[in-house]
């Protein structure tokens, strides 16, 4: 299976759509030591689907909370003045990470710690092109 591509494909079509008629922001948590606040001990940290929540707010009902390490820290507060922005005025970029609206090149921020990036080949690192998206 190619890595990541098939849950992908879909959301970046319709990231594609979407954008012919609003600004779109796109983003992947890609934090692979995000503490697995649900699964609890035992199962290795990894970035799966709403792993993200818990960098943007607190979790004191999870059954497994677990404090965020330092560059961990960093990237929930980089999110956090993300979300922040584009509550306020529709568009997540800051000073120190700059995200631009999605488009044809597929420009893609990946959420990755201590600092995200911007990830302009989004499909073709994905392989979306094998699924008919790219």
């Amino acid at each position: 299976m190619l890595p990541g591509c098939n849950a992908f494909t879909t959301t970046l079509q319709v990231d594609r759509w979407t954008s012919r008629r609003v600004p779109t922001f796109a983003y992947e948590f890609d934090d692979g030591t995000a503490p697995p606040i649900f699964a609890g001990p035992g199962f290795p940290p990894v970035a799966t689907h709403s792993s993200e929540i818990q960098y943007l707010f607190d979790q004191p009902n999870a059954p497994y909370a677990t404090p965020l390490n330092a560059d961990q820290e960093a990237l929930a507060a980089s999110m956090r003045r993300a979300w922040t922005n584009f509550a306020a005025t529709g568009n997540p970029s800051a000073a120190a990470v700059p995200w631009p609206s999605i488009n044809i090149s597929s420009n893609v921020l990946s959420l990755v710690q201590p600092q995200p990036q911007l990830v302009q080949n989004f499909a073709a690192v994905h392989h979306c092109g094998f699924w008919g998206v790219g």
